[in-house]
């Protein structure tokens, strides 16, 4: 299944759909920034698609041992995969740590270097540490993703299971393929908004 197997992780959680928290109210640009600090700031990452997951992998667990938060930006298909690699190769790292995380993708707008250059949209991915999942269903529904996926049929199929409390495993193969279920991911979020779940 390639890279794409942790492309369900802002969807689904537990079996019991959860709570939407409030919404995260820093920087809508989310690009710009640098190394984290201690306490409650959260780091930023710059997910490229040349960059090494492993070595991404290794900073985000380093930072969810510390009980830290990790904000990663991407932009575009590649720079998508590369991150959702990072995650799934950072969830392995944590497992003798007895720890996990949770990843919340959401769409920012990154401004043009001038007047001149329009803004882009990149999806920025909340990371935060979570105990590891101990209820597992026996065979959760899966929803196939692919790189002609319309996003908005895949998020409405996503919140429809998450409304009725079920778990949704979303698969995709291949860079474009993850970037929609991605995007699937972050749009089946806002339309939960409505329902206070995420």
């Amino acid at each position: 299944r390639g890279g794409g197997g942790g492309g369900g992780g802002g969807g689904g959680g537990r079996n019991a759909p959860r709570r939407r928290p409030p919404r995260d109210s820093g920087d809508n640009s989310g690009y710009s920034g640098g190394g984290g600090g201690g306490g409650g700031a959260s780091e930023v990452l710059k997910v490229a698609g040349s960059s090494n997951a492993k070595s991404l992998a290794g900073a985000i667990a380093k930072r969810m041992r510390e009980g830290g938060n990790v904000k990663a930006v991407a932009l575009g298909a590649a720079s998508v995969n590369q991150a959702i690699k990072a995650f799934a190769i950072g969830r392995t790292y944590l497992e003798k740590d007895s720890l996990d995380l949770a990843v919340r993708p959401e769409f920012i707008h990154i401004p043009g270097k001038d007047d001149n250059e329009p803004q882009r949209s990149a999806l920025r991915f909340n990371i935060v540490p979570r105990p590891p999942q101990t209820q597992r269903e026996d065979k959760p529904s899966e929803l196939k993703v692919a790189s002609g996926t319309s996003p908005m049929s895949a998020a409405g199929a996503i919140a429809k299971r998450v409304r009725e409390g079920k778990k949704c495993v979303v698969v995709a193969m291949g860079a474009e393929s993850v970037n929609q279920a991605v995007k699937s991911v972050a749009i089946a979020r806002n339309y939960l908004e409505e329902n206070m779940l995420d």
